[in-house]
């Protein structure tokens, strides 16, 4: 229990951060800034990597929302969510993937 709590902490915490960084750099550029979503090959499945401003911003080697460290089984999947997250963050929203999201776009915990 007491786990989960210093989990759920740290991804708030992690998530203002993000937040942060977001607002710092669309605050900085005046012209909207460059957004994308790029496949990343990993050992054992996929993830995806956003960049902004063709810097890293996230780089995602496992399905976040979901218990473990589970890659995405194929490279649709990940860019299906990647590109979820790149549209969040082009429209000023967060970047936190729930479950519901998963489901939506296909991705479950048995792939």
């Amino acid at each position: 229990m007491r786990c989960r709590k210093i989990i759920k902490v740290a991804c708030s915490i992690l998530l203002i951060l993000g937040l942060a960084a977001v607002a710092m750099l669309l605050y900085r550029n005046n012209a909207d800034p460059l957004v994308e979503a790029v496949p990343v090959r990993i050992s054992d499945g996929w993830g995806y990597s956003i960049r902004v401003n063709h810097r890293l911003f996230i780089y995602q080697d496992r399905i976040p929302g979901l218990p473990g460290r589970q890659p995405f089984p194929d490279r649709e999947k990940a860019m299906r969510v990647g590109n979820m997250v790149r549209d969040r963050i082009r429209q000023g929203k967060s970047p936190t993937i729930t479950r519901a999201d998963l489901e939506r776009h296909g991705v479950s915990a048995g792939h």
